[in-house]
C-alpha cells in the first residue's frame, strides 16, 4: 500500500534497482529509468560516480537521502537542485 510519496530515478548504474527496491519496501512509489542525460546542460551533468538530488520538498528529499545513505555514501554529492514544480517529489540522479 502506498503512502503517497513518490520518488523517480534517472539512473543507469547497477545499484538503481536496489535503491528502487529499498524505497518500494518503505512504501514509496519508485521507478528507475535509464538516461544518458542528453537533456541536461553540461552544467547540470555530474561526473561519473556522483549523485544529485532534485526535489520540490526538502523534507521529503531529506527522508529519501537518509534511506539511500548506504547506497550513496561512496558517491560524490553534487549540490541539490530544488524546483518549484516537477513530476515527482524527489528525483535521484546518479552519474
Amino acid at each position: 500500500m502506498s503512502n503517497g510519496r513518490r520518488c523517480d530515478f534517472a539512473i543507469w548504474i547497477d545499484g538503481a534497482k536496489q535503491m528502487e527496491n529499498d524505497l518500494l519496501r518503505k512504501g514509496y512509489l519508485a521507478t528507475s529509468v535509464f538516461s544518458d542525460y542528453s537533456e541536461l546542460s553540461d552544467g547540470k551533468k555530474g561526473t561519473a560516480g556522483s549523485v544529485r538530488f532534485v526535489f520540490t520538498d526538502p523534507t521529503k528529499a531529506a527522508s529519501v537521502k537518509q534511506l539511500l545513505k548506504p547506497e550513496t555514501s561512496g558517491l560524490t554529492a553534487l549540490p541539490d537542485d530544488q524546483r518549484q514544480q516537477m513530476s515527482a517529489d524527489v528525483q535521484v540522479l546518479l552519474f
